[in-house]
């Protein structure tokens, strides 16, 4: 019974373990980080390509400078912040890191005359940045299904294992109190026979001594 009592506590801790593992994961907020990075370069790429084109930009947010702070920005959180571990589980953190270095050094060239040539190869990288932190988006979701799937199997596993022991805990007292009752049957009714004997015998013994 001590056994199973000292399993019923480790099950207990197992058990707010993985609690405490459900509640700290957000899989949703790594999807929605990435999502935004890929969505800011596919807007960068968008306004590269019409400066590649020579199209006078009119509007400051539009601009490659405005929209190229953003996403140095969105890839900063990626890289540095909760999300840096996620990013380098899906294989993310190489193109991350070079695109980072690329818009922090091409970040101050914006600000001035570019040539439609440089803008038009920053765009295609943007490009297929985007194209990269989207499939990192599916491959995220599709993780985390599964680490959700595998988690709450879990969490149902220790469960049934607290109810087994639990269980094993309530039969082995039942059986011990059972023991006991019947042991307190037995003593009690060694005790009346006893009784009784000495009743019995006291009156031969009575006899004899007269």
């Amino acid at each position: 019974m001590a056994a199973l009592v000292a399993c019923l506590g480790f099950t207990v801790m197992r058990l707010f373990e993985v609690d405490r593992e459900l509640r700290i994961q957000h899989p949703s907020a790594d999807i929605w980080q990435i999502t935004q990075a890929q969505y800011e370069a596919a807007l960068l790429a968008e306004s590269l390509a019409r400066h590649a084109a020579g199209e006078v930009i009119a509007v400051p947010e539009q601009a490659p400078s405005f929209r190229m702070t953003i996403l140095i920005s969105r890839l900063n959180v990626l890289l540095q912040g909760p999300q840096g571990e996620v990013v380098d589980k899906l294989g993310l953190s190489g193109p991350s890191k070079q695109a980072y270095l690329q818009l922090s050094l091409a970040e101050p060239l914006f600000n001035g005359h570019v040539e439609p040539l440089s803008a038009k190869l920053l765009q295609g990288q943007m490009r297929d940045l985007a194209f990269q932190l989207r499939g990192a988006a599916n491959r995220m979701l599709v993780f985390s299904r599964e680490d959700a799937a595998t988690r709450r199997s879990r969490y149902l596993r220790v469960v049934f294992e607290g109810l087994a022991f639990t269980t094993g805990i309530v039969i082995s007292a039942g059986f011990v109190l059972l023991r006991l009752f019947r042991g307190l049957q037995e003593a009690t009714q060694a005790k009346r026979l006893l009784r009784q004997e000495q009743e019995l015998s006291d009156p031969v013994i009575n006899n004899i001594s007269n």
